[in-house]
């Protein structure tokens, strides 16, 4: 009797996981954003990312290479935020889009969509040792204007955090010339 409940216990359970990892796999063929914001939803970014880039692949438009660069940059995927953010940097309707995600947001904490994607894009760059590449695009947002948390900033951020004080002072003085330029205007 004892052996009856054990195997039906077993062959119960062996089914069950087996429905589960059918479900999950069809989900994941048919549905990869949704596994996407459910990988993301647990915390699991770097899966997450990958959902969303096969999301991305499949339906190539702004809003999944947006969701896709910014699980790429919470799962600190430098390679993904490097190819990723270049696609949507360069793509024409880039600043049309920028401009509308930042209508979107009542309350201006973390500077412009433009500075969060150029600012990562640079902090990628670095991370990646890409050097003159990172400056240039930590560059973009801070040429005319100097608003909170610009793409400059990310950058400085990034070069504080690994104590590279050669480039530290090269965007300083990027900086210096920046305010002087602003003053004069």
């Amino acid at each position: 009797m004892g052996k009856l409940i054990a195997k039906t216990a077993a062959v119960t359970l062996s089914v069950c996981l087996a429905a589960a990892i059918i479900i999950f796999t069809l989900i994941a063929l048919f549905s990869p954003g949704t596994m996407s914001d459910f990988a993301a939803e647990l915390g699991a970014y770097r899966a997450s990312a990958y959902f969303q880039q096969t999301a991305y692949n499949r339906n190539k438009t702004l809003d999944n290479l947006d969701r896709l660069v910014q699980l790429s940059v919470l799962a600190e995927k430098d390679g993904f935020v490097v190819k990723y953010a270049e696609i949507l940097i360069e793509d024409e309707k880039f600043d049309e889009y920028a401009e509308q995600k930042d209508a979107s947001h009542s309350v201006d904490v973390l500077g412009g969509y433009a500075d969060f994607v150029y600012g990562n894009y640079a902090v990628s760059l670095y991370r990646t040792k890409k050097y003159d590449e990172a400056f240039e695009a930590a560059k973009q947002t801070a040429k005319t204007t100097y608003r909170k948390n610009n793409s400059m900033q990310y950058y400085i951020y990034a070069l504080a955090d690994k104590k590279d004080y050669p480039r530290m002072e090269e965007a300083a003085l990027y900086l210096e010339n920046l305010y002087w330029y602003l003053d004069r205007s």
